[in-house]
Formats: C-alpha cells, sequence, structure tokens
C-alpha cells in the first residue's frame, strides 16, 4: 500500500500534464500512486496513461467531483491533491511526508510560476502566498491553490470537497480541517505552477477575480462562474 495518494484532476490539460508527471517521476521518495481523473478532454488522458495505469473519467462538472473520485480510489495514507500544470522539485515527497510526521491534518505550500513573463506576476504569487500565511497563522483558514495535502483520515472525516462548489471547494475542505485538527503552511516546499491566467487575463484581472471570487465564498457560500469562462 503506498505512503502517498497523488490525485490529479485534469480537463483539456495536454499542454502541462507530462511535465508535471514527468517532476512526479523523478522523486527521490517512491512510495506513490499517480491518480489522474480527467473530464473528458483532448490527448490528456492518454499522456497520463503513459505514467500511471490509474486513469479515469468523470463526467461532472468541477475539480470537486474530479478530486473526490480520485480520493475515493485512493490507497494511499496522505493525499497531495495537484492541479495539472504544477511541478515538483526532487525532494518535495520526501519533505511532505517529513512534515506530517507531526500531527496535522493538512497544509498547504509555497507557490511560485515557472513561466511568468513580468515582475509583476511574481509578485501576485507572493501576494497569494503571504496572505494565506497570514490569514492562517490568525486561525483564518484559507488556500493558495493549486496543491494542497491532507491525511487520509482528515479528508474523510472532513467529508471531502464541496461538488456543489465549482470554485473555492479548496478554501471550503480547508475550513472543515482545519476545525477538526491542525492546518499548515509549509513555507519551505515550494510547488512550481504555470502563470497561465496571468498571460491570458493580466495582473489586474487576475486579482480581481481571485478576490471577488474568494470574497463570494466567504460572505455568501457561493461560487464564481466567471473563474472558468
Amino acid at each position: 500500500m503506498p505512503v502517498v495518494s497523488i490525485i490529479i484532476p485534469s480537463k483539456n490539460e495536454q499542454e502541462y500534464i507530462e511535465g508535471c508527471l514527468e517532476s512526479i517521476k523523478n522523486q527521490t521518495f517512491k512510495d506513490y500512486e499517480i491518480i489522474v481523473v480527467d473530464s473528458g478532454s483532448d490527448d490528456t488522458a492518454k499522456i497520463a496513461k503513459k505514467y500511471t495505469k490509474r486513469v479515469y473519467q468523470e463526467k461532472k462538472a468541477g475539480p470537486a467531483a474530479a478530486r473526490n473520485k480520485g480520493a475515493r480510489l485512493a490507497k494511499g495514507s496522505i493525499f497531495v491533491f495537484s492541479d495539472a500544470d504544477c511541478r515538483f522539485k526532487e525532494d518535495f515527497l520526501q519533505t511532505v511526508c517529513d512534515r506530517f510526521q507531526k500531527p496535522i491534518g493538512g497544509g498547504i505550500c509555497r507557490l511560485s510560476a515557472y513561466d511568468y513573463e513580468k515582475r509583476s506576476n511574481a509578485i501576485l504569487y507572493e501576494m497569494i502566498n503571504t496572505v494565506a500565511k497570514t490569514l492562517i497563522s490568525m486561525r483564518f483558514i484559507i488556500t493558495s491553490g493549486s496543491c494542497f495535502v491532507y491525511t487520509r483520515d482528515a479528508f474523510f472525516r472532513a467529508g471531502g470537497f464541496d461538488e456543489r462548489l465549482l470554485t473555492n471547494e479548496d478554501h471550503d475542505l480547508a475550513r472543515k480541517v482545519g476545525k477538526m485538527s491542525k492546518f499548515d503552511v509549509f513555507d519551505d516546499i515550494v510547488v512550481e505552477t504555470s502563470a497561465r491566467r496571468l498571460k491570458r487575463w493580466g495582473f489586474l484581472k487576475t486579482t480581481r477575480i481571485y478576490v471577488k471570487s474568494a470574497l463570494l465564498y466567504f460572505m455568501a457560500g457561493k461560487t464564481l462562474k466567471e473563474y472558468w469562462e
């Protein structure tokens, strides 16, 4: 039975998923499984099958449904939920396992972009990291998106991701776990992700959408459909 289950939801990720899976293949820690849950898209599943036999389909819309399906099929005691455009340093899994030697239920990593074009792009990621770290230290649980980690026990005790939420399902689960156990910030574990939305939307629009989406959830428990347009 693997120690870590890496669960990746995907839709139209053929441009990014191989880089993600290749970085997982290069991990120094080898006791893991990869589960890709695809929502009927391009060649993503075909590419993923080069790295793992555990590629599944999910018809229900939204990353929450895909992540929950992956979790139900997972065998590990630690769940790493990763977006398909993430990339990991070789010691990522080993360092994560070391952190979970302590009694914690979940946590987030520090984000950076591997393909940003402007200094303002990097600044936005630093803002996200700082805001998340500050709020969590004040016991206001929030995630920084893209990659988060939970123990199997904490995930299922919290009821998994709320599939009614098309966005902010990550904040919602983190808050539920944080009420039961410690939710931590792994500030020294850097996960790289793509700045593709920044490239498409620009700094101001991206900031506005992220802030609007979070406020809509925390104030009204709703989803921002504009995020996926």
